[in-house]
């Protein structure tokens, strides 16, 4: 049996429009732990819908901000949840810019249309704080990773933060579809766009740090923990 993994992301409001347009879309809530109605694009049938969600709805709908991993011999749930929880009492929430359906490889994501500088330095700060609670990449996660096309910096924040997209290498999205068949994408972006023109010009606010837990591989991610963003987070250019 596997262990749990846990995961640190942001994630909408429950009540905004934005997590219900995310949840529809993959077709699972992360904070009720359970799958609801799916949004099905015209032309599309669920099944195949279902099929390219398929990876996004094992996360459920957020932003990664510390990517999945197993506790470290020594560390409890509790004390990470804990320790979650007063960092969040330390730091503002931060304001976004609009987001946009955008095509990340083969697959389509919400990404942030203007700087991202504030909420690089936010994930970064936090990847930093929190990597003791993470336990070393197993060699079937590590060669995973691997896998996929790392630059030389990647490979080493792949080692030692057991994910390759940090610090400078860090992109802030939300992922909508897993890989889409190259016949498949054109249309499915326009749909997904199309969908997402209602809350387009929302501002997002990132005031939550949600801890995540997987029970095994074959299970999603649940919330297990939710914390407000409280006070002023003046070093890394919170909003006042």
């Amino acid at each position: 049996m596997s262990s749990p993994r846990y995961a640190i992301y942001a994630l909408p409001a429950a009540s905004s429009a934005l997590w219900r347009f995310g949840t529809a879309v993959i077709g699972y809530d992360s904070r009720e732990g359970r799958e609801g109605s799916v949004w099905i694009p015209a032309g599309f049938t669920l099944e195949q819908w279902r099929e390219w969600t398929a990876e996004p709805r094992r996360y459920g709908f957020h932003a990664t901000i510390v990517a999945p991993f197993e506790l470290r011999t020594g560390f409890t749930e509790a004390e990470l949840v804990e320790t979650v929880d007063r960092f969040a009492a330390l730091h503002n929430p931060l304001r976004l810019k609009p987001l946009a359906v955008t095509r990340i490889g083969s697959f389509i994501a919400l990404c942030q249309t203007g700087p991202q500088d504030a909420v690089n330095r936010f994930a970064s700060d936090i990847v930093t704080r929190f990597n003791r609670f993470r336990a070393p990449l197993s060699d079937f996660d590590l060669a995973r990773r691997t896998k996929a096309d790392l630059n030389i910096r990647q490979m080493e924040y792949l080692r030692r933060f057991g994910y390759p997209y940090v610090h400078e290498e860090y992109r802030f999205h939300m992922t909508l579809t897993g890989s889409l068949p190259q016949l498949a994408w054109p249309k499915a972006f326009a749909l997904l766009e199309q969908a997402y023109a209602d809350i387009a010009d929302e501002f997002l606010i990132i005031s939550t740090l949600c801890v995540l837990r997987q029970d095994n591989r074959s299970e999603p991610f649940r919330v297990i923990g939710e914390v407000l963003l409280e006070e002023e987070f003046t070093g890394l250019g919170a909003w006042r």
